[in-house]
């Protein structure tokens, strides 16, 4: 094995996370379903960026009645296939770059630490957990799904390295407050541009983005000098 660390990619299916998350309303079912797809493949090319095994955990191989006991499975399944490290995602939070799990690789390889990626709504967007600090008893009984998951986690595990804080996407407000805090930069700005067409747009158009630096006037307000963004239809 090559590399002691992987990434284990925890998602369900578009349909499925369209279904259990309010993007748009349910007269936009399908855009809903649209946008999922296009959050997993931004996750997927994240992973790939990195340059570590991605072990991609769908719904269909997921076993156990809720959050914690599916989720404590597939950390376990990994483990067996000879990984000292694994670093946990999912696909909702947009903002997560291949720096950051790049960062908890060289975390979890060089310490004894557990990394955690806080979200705003109290839970967690990233998991970088070493075999040696695993325990699946304490593990599946944290606090999924809540505001208290970063409380129980602190609670368990005394040596932890929090990374910065991310919005993660699971209703409409989210999707706003996402929305608000990349306007003004180029980070994942195609994500933007997707949210304006599946809120706005009749169908679904594939995009073309195009960006080139040039300087504005400073009056537009930019910290640092935009870029004009050219989108084919």
């Amino acid at each position: 094995m090559s590399s002691k660390t992987a990434i284990l990619l925890f998602s369900r299916s578009a349909y499925e996370e369209a279904e259990a998350k309010e993007y748009f309303s349910k007269r936009k079912e399908r855009k809903a379903i649209q946008f999922s797809r296009e959050l997993r493949n931004n996750s997927l090319k994240i992973c790939s960026q990195s340059g570590l095994p991605i072990i991609n955990f769908t719904s269909k191989l997921q076993k156990g009645v809720n959050f914690g006991e599916k989720i404590t499975h597939a950390i376990q399944q990994t483990f067996q296939k000879g990984y000292e490290n694994l670093i946990v995602i999912g696909i909702d939070s947009p903002g997560l770059n291949y720096r950051q799990i790049k960062k908890t690789q060289h975390i979890l390889e060089g310490t004894k630490f557990t990394v955690l990626g806080p979200s705003y709504d109290g839970g967690v967007y990233l998991i970088g957990i070493k075999a040696s600090n695993f325990n699946p008893q304490k593990f599946i009984q944290l606090a999924w799904q809540s505001e208290k998951l970063q409380e129980s986690f602190s609670k368990t595990q005394t040596k932890i390295i929090w990374l910065n804080t991310l919005q993660d996407i699971d209703e409409a407000a989210d999707l706003w407050a996402f929305t608000k805090s990349i306007f003004n930069t180029l980070h994942q700005f195609h994500l933007l541009v997707l949210i304006i067409l599946q809120l706005f747009q009749k169908k679904f158009l594939p995009l073309k983005i195009q960006v080139r630096k040039k300087t504005l006037s400073p009056s537009f307000g930019f910290r640092a000098p935009p870029a004009i963004v050219t989108i084919n239809y």
